[in-house]
């Protein structure tokens, strides 16, 4: 299935379940088609829900597509999303502006998440546009314009966790805050993971004294002889 937004959304005033305690977006479980945004803005977005290891939280909960027809988001632009993960206690519960979790047939281009929040105090995977990406094919051109992103654990302004075949030309200016590995750009870079081009201006703070793990571009990064992480062409000018 593929869709195309021909103008801008805002949501501010909408509920679709009337219970505003939540928010006011229901999450999409599963998205397999093509969104093509256009560049138009879904505005004033909320979910607020309490995640576990099989419950996230994002607007799509899983992006996966097949491998003749991978699963797609580009040029959607969030502006001012609240997205927060309540979670009581630790858990790895994957958390981000627009996506919770993709997997290996799946792409997610020139997207961007302007101001705004998204949160996850005792949450292990959260980031500005995807909460843990593995394997996808392919992310690029994504922006976190500004948007806090908040976490426990493995905490980017773009991804909180990654292992994409190619995460290319992204880059933050928002703040990012975790217990342990904050990144600019990812939180926690697993091999084969590539991150090239990318740049951060946003500040990068990790609370934690265990394993705290700080970076401009990643907190951090891990491979073996046989399989490594690769980066190349970016830089940092954000506060760490």
């Amino acid at each position: 299935s593929c869709f195309r937004q021909s103008t801008d959304i805002d949501m501010d005033g909408f509920d679709d379940d009337a219970s505003p305690a939540n928010g006011n977006f229901t999450p999409i479980p599963l998205f397999s088609g093509v969104y093509n945004g256009e560049n138009h803005e879904i505005k004033n977005l909320s979910i607020a829900l309490t995640g576990t290891a099989k419950e996230f939280v994002a607007p799509i909960l899983l992006l996966e597509g097949s491998e003749d027809a991978p699963a797609e988001l580009n040029g959607i632009i969030l502006t001012a999303p609240s997205i927060s993960n309540l979670a009581p206690a630790a858990v790895l519960s994957p958390t981000g502006g627009l996506v919770a979790k993709t997997t290996a047939n799946a792409r997610i281009t020139a997207c961007s998440v302007k101001g705004g929040s998204v949160s996850g105090q005792y949450v292990q995977l959260v980031g500005g546009v995807v909460g843990q990406a593995l394997g996808s094919r392919q992310i690029a051109g994504c922006v976190n314009d500004g948007c806090t992103v908040t976490g426990n654990n493995s905490v980017g302004g773009i991804a909180g966790q990654s292992s994409a075949l190619s995460m290319t030309d992204c880059h933050n200016t928002g703040t990012v805050i975790s217990n342990a590995y904050a990144g600019g750009i990812c939180g926690n870079l697993i091999p084969p993971g590539t991150i090239g081009y990318c740049y951060n201006t946003g500040a990068v703070t990790c609370q934690g004294k265990t394993n705290p793990g700080t970076g401009g571009i990643i907190g951090r990064a891990y491979g073996s002889n046989d399989v490594v992480c690769t980066i190349d062409g970016c830089f940092n000018t954000g506060t760490v």
